[in-house]
């Protein structure tokens, strides 16, 4: 459904596992959360602010 819609690009998460038919679509693109994660509990390890990563 989406190869065939106008979208000319869906961005989504790799927050949870994605159909690997669904990645074969051109039009899909597929965006890592690690380093955003991985700074945010470092931050939190440190007692420092999260919010800027989000805002």
């Amino acid at each position: 459904r989406i190869t065939t819609s106008p979208l000319k690009t869906m961005v989504v998460s790799d927050t949870i596992p994605i159909n690997g038919n669904d990645i074969a679509c051109d039009k899909i693109k597929v965006l890592s959360v690690a380093d955003i994660i991985g700074e945010a509990i470092i931050r939190s390890h440190k007692g420092d602010s999260v919010t800027s990563l989000f805002v």
